[in-house]
């Protein structure tokens, strides 16, 4: 981050899960019914079938007497007995008699020889994923490997003792096979979250106004379902107590008349990065709670493009262009607003050159005047990145609130809104987190 090293502990690992924990779990659950359907409905199951044969000289009803004859010249001749039964020759002996589509390495690695140890007994697996074609495949290879043995070691005789049918086998356990599951989905959802947590370049919270942009949070706006607010909602929110919202821009206003006290601040302009962060409507709450504390507020529209409070709280359309271009007085275009001590000065008519005119001698004049006739001037101004950076230097105000929707602008967006202003002048009172998320209440019983 901007040529940090990010150092991760477990401490961290265990943030990042738990921040995103829905996520975790939901990527673990998919890779297991993933590993779950393909166990079912993919994975092809593998069958055994298995002889038993002993190699002697004479064959009789005397198996014990056998063995005490045969078993040492027989038991150094194992090691050949299954090199044989691993030549080509017996493999391709058996794929051209059943027809098979595999080669004859491909067949090899199916077929398992077993010597038991101290005997002339010999057991010969195979492994195939059909029970009919295993079985055939097993019949074949003993038929060409009893041939192929009888030609080298002529002296001896090999009989079949015992067959075993197919039977399905478990090539990894189930318990095992979940838990591998288990895991490659823990690492998949690890590495998903904390690619998520490496990339997400978007303020969120206190936290991340603290870490990236050392500015102070002078205030956080809890998010509302409905933020087109009206003239009619404004009045009632500033006369009733169960809207979190204007609790919170009352706590704004306490912040900021302390700052006032401190550094003598009555202009403040309201701005964002970039549109729809909250930016108007902020505005328009927080000099409500000015003139709720008994201060003589005035609300500019300084958006001339896109003008927004003349709409809210129901003005003519005259406004601070018309002041501007010097067609009125600021006393002729500013409107009461229906809130007690709250006065309105809407855009104005739309001006081809608005930027020109907002960023004006004119402008500068007109705040010195207004600074003196109001307690607090709030001026809802344009987004910085609608902006030109040649005119942003003339705005004079105390101070700008730079207002931050949460999850939704990045930190290289307001760092570079941040920079612009500083740059030009400006002085950055503090950010103002809108649309958080709402806080989590405990509940005692």
């Amino acid at each position: 981050m901007d040529g940090e090293q990010m150092y991760i502990g477990y401490k961290d690992i265990f943030r990042i899960i738990n921040k995103r924990i829905y996520l975790f779990i939901i990527i673990v659950i998919i890779i297991l019914a993933i590993a779950l359907l393909y166990r079912i409905l993919w994975q092809e199951p593998i069958y055994e079938t298995r002889v038993s044969l002993i190699i002697g000289s004479t064959l009789s009803d005397d198996q014990s007497q056998f063995q005490i004859q045969d078993i040492n010249t027989v038991k150094d001749s194992m090691r050949t007995y299954i090199m044989i039964l691993k030549t080509n020759a017996v493999a391709v002996g058996a794929i051209d008699k059943l027809g098979l589509n595999v080669s004859a390495n491909e067949l090899k690695n199916h077929i398992e020889a077993l010597p038991q140890p101290q005997t002339s007994f010999m057991e010969i697996k195979v492994k195939w994923h059909n029970s009919d074609q295993a079985f055939q495949i097993l019949e074949a290879v003993i038929e060409i490997f009893i041939i192929e043995a009888t030609r080298i070691y002529p002296e001896y005789k090999i009989k079949i003792l015992e067959t075993v049918e197919p039977y399905p086998i478990e090539i990894i356990s189930i318990k095992l096979y979940y838990f591998v599951s288990l895991f490659v989905g823990s690492v998949m959802a690890l590495s998903v979250v904390l690619m998520m947590e490496f990339f997400d370049n978007k303020i969120k919270s206190e936290k991340d106004v603290d870490e990236y942009l050392n500015i102070p949070l002078i205030g956080k706006i809890p998010k509302q379902k409905n933020m087109e607010i009206k003239m009619a909602d404004i009045d009632r929110i500033t006369k009733t107590v169960r809207y979190s919202v204007f609790d919170s821009f009352r706590t704004l206003r306490t912040n900021l008349l302390y700052l006032s006290k401190v550094c003598k601040i009555k202009t403040i302009a309201i701005t964002s990065a970039k549109p729809k962060e909250g930016k108007s409507i902020s505005a328009s709450l927080l000099a409500a709670a000015l003139a709720e504390n008994k201060k003589l507020t005035l609300l500019i529209d300084c958006d001339l493009k896109k003008p927004v409070l003349h709409e809210i709280f129901k003005t003519d359309l005259n406004g601070l262009s018309n002041i501007l271009m010097e067609e009125s007085s600021w006393q002729e275009v500013v409107y009461k607003s229906g809130i007690d001590n709250l006065y309105i000065l809407p855009a104005g008519i739309n001006v081809f050159n608005a930027d020109e005119l907002i960023f004006s001698n004119n402008m500068r004049n007109l705040l010195f005047e207004l600074r003196e006739a109001f307690d607090f001037v709030i001026l809802d101004t344009p987004s910085i990145e609608t902006v030109s950076e040649e005119q942003v230097k003339f705005m004079q105000v105390d101070g700008y609130l730079a207002v931050v929707a949460a999850g939704e602008s990045s930190k290289d967006t307001i760092l570079k809104m941040l920079k612009r202003i500083q740059f030009e002048g400006g002085r950055i009172l503090g950010i103002l987190l809108t649309k958080m998320p709402p806080e989590k209440k405990s509940h005692k019983v």
